[in-house]
């Protein structure tokens, strides 16, 4: 869960693995709005409680805890498969009805790093145009979280 001290996920790669994007070199990375220099995987991590009562009910809990963290790929030729080469960055959303009280879905959205490693100390707060913004556009549907992006939240219609 939440560090206290840094303010980051703490063991999140033991979380539940939602789904894994690939973005292609050059694509201007969302979390800090550069291009990227190399092609990035953006694996999605949900902490196992709010997953399961998502999976369960469809509707996220006040603490929902969701991790994106972004690998480089390393060079390879056009036949050789794409691998990941080492860790450029990690971000964060929270759903928190007390600490989030006037943001929308009360989400905060945190960047903790577009880089290698280590990251930053402590999480920072983005401001709402940077992501609730894009969220509220396109994911009010699905209580801005973008679920249907992610293979792993697909929920089986209960008959």
């Amino acid at each position: 869960m939440l560090d206290s001290h840094t303010g980051r996920a703490a063991n999140y790669r033991q979380w539940v693995n939602v789904g894994t994007t690939l973005l292609p070199k050059g694509e201007v990375n969302i979390i800090d709005g550069q291009p990227i220099a190399a092609s990035e995987y953006i694996n999605t991590y949900v902490e196992p409680q709010s997953f399961a009562i998502y999976m369960e009910t469809g509707a996220w809990r006040d603490g929902t805890q969701i991790v994106k963290e972004f690998t480089a790929t390393k060079d390879t030729a056009p036949d050789e498969v794409l691998v990941e080469s080492h860790y450029t960055g990690l971000a964060m959303l929270i759903k928190d009805t007390e600490r989030f009280p006037a943001e929308t879905g009360h989400l905060g959205y945190f960047y903790i790093g577009h880089h290698r490693q280590p990251y930053e100390p402590k999480a920072s707060l983005l401001p709402r145009e940077q992501c609730s913004s894009c969220h509220e556009a396109l994911a009010a549907d699905q209580q801005f979280i973008f679920a249907d992006h992610h293979i792993g939240l697909q929920r089986k219609s209960k008959e």
